[in-house]
């Protein structure tokens, strides 16, 4: 497994890399573009960021994500990129690689599988590590990435942030 951590448990303002930053992203919401949060990958060989995707909120970075814009595809409305599911609490997606997935809640915590394999998480989101409600925490989110995905990693990436940030605004947490 690939395993990608968050440098904090804010998505949209964070590092996510692996141990030998073969994949790393970040990712931006600033305080004066609330409407935006932009997703960047750094090319190791370059060493610059390259944009990779846009998503638009609906008023600012606490609002309910509203399109998508991949680079060098069109803008697509949130319902044209994530497809709920009747449960409520899966979304199905289908990737470049013309592969349908579904991301499930499983336990509390995110996983993706592919739609024709159910049984096997490709995916599975980790989440930080509480003591108690009032004190910090101790390590970081991560995402457990099955390597036969990284040639998708960053459809991988942007869809998991989508996802989440709908979760965690249907559940109504002020903070993300």
């Amino acid at each position: 497994m690939i395993q990608l951590e968050f440098t904090t448990t804010d998505i949209q303002n964070s590092i996510l890399s692996d141990e030998g930053d073969k994949f790393y992203y970040e990712i931006l919401c600033p305080e004066w573009q609330p409407h935006v949060t932009t997703l960047k990958r750094l090319n190791s060989a370059t060493g610059k960021y390259m944009n990779v995707a846009e998503i638009e909120n609906t008023l600012d970075r606490k609002s309910r994500p509203a399109a998508v814009k991949i680079v060098g595809e069109p803008s697509k409305l949130l319902d044209e990129f994530l497809h709920p599911v009747e449960d409520g609490r899966s979304w199905n997606i289908k990737a470049k690689d013309d592969i349908t997935y579904q991301w499930i809640t499983n336990g509390g915590h995110l996983e993706l599988i592919r739609l024709d394999t159910p049984n096997t998480p490709l995916v599975v989101h980790h989440r930080e590590k509480k003591f108690a409600p009032l004190f910090s925490t101790t390590g970081n989110p991560k995402l457990d990435v099955d390597p036969s995905l990284s040639d998708i990693m960053d459809f991988i990436v942007l869809s998991f942030i989508v996802v989440e940030r709908l979760r965690r605004y249907n559940a109504g947490y002020l903070s993300f």
